[in-house]
């Protein structure tokens, strides 16, 4: 099994995935808190899988031999944010659409809940498998 720094590719990518989260709250909060700013232009981080086809196309990420195996992500590459150009400026400027950067970060929690979750049963099955419980 191919292994990486501190353990398996696998715990890798969900660092990698658990960070990518993080950035996204990072966007939506500013978002959010700009909500009343005259001008102010609201950001959205590109996807997750960008992310990784970024880290792909660098150079930097693993060497696969079959089509259906797993890349790991480059390993500190950022995320990137960019303009969210979905919705039109209000009378001041500002594009922040309050309800839609709620459902977002709603959905991010939930996203970060079930990487956590991965993470947790995962770690119990290496305990059965090395025949630790708990």
């Amino acid at each position: 099994m191919a292994t990486g720094q501190g353990g398996l590719a696998f715990f890798g990518l969900i660092g990698q995935r658990l960070n990518w989260l993080a950035a996204k709250q990072d966007v939506l909060a500013r978002n959010i808190a700009n909500a009343d700013t005259p001008n102010y232009q609201a950001r959205k981080v590109e996807s997750f899988a960008a992310m990784l086809t970024r880290g792909r196309q660098t150079g930097l990420g693993m060497t696969v031999a079959h089509d259906r195996h797993i890349q790991a992500p480059a390993v500190g590459r950022g995320v990137r944010a960019e303009i969210d150009q979905a919705y039109e400026a209000s009378p001041n400027g500002n594009t922040v659409v309050l309800e839609q950067q709620m459902m977002q970060v709603g959905e991010a929690a939930l996203e970060h809940q079930m990487a956590t979750q991965v993470y947790r049963k995962t770690m119990s099955l290496f305990r059965v498998a090395l025949g630790r419980r708990g």
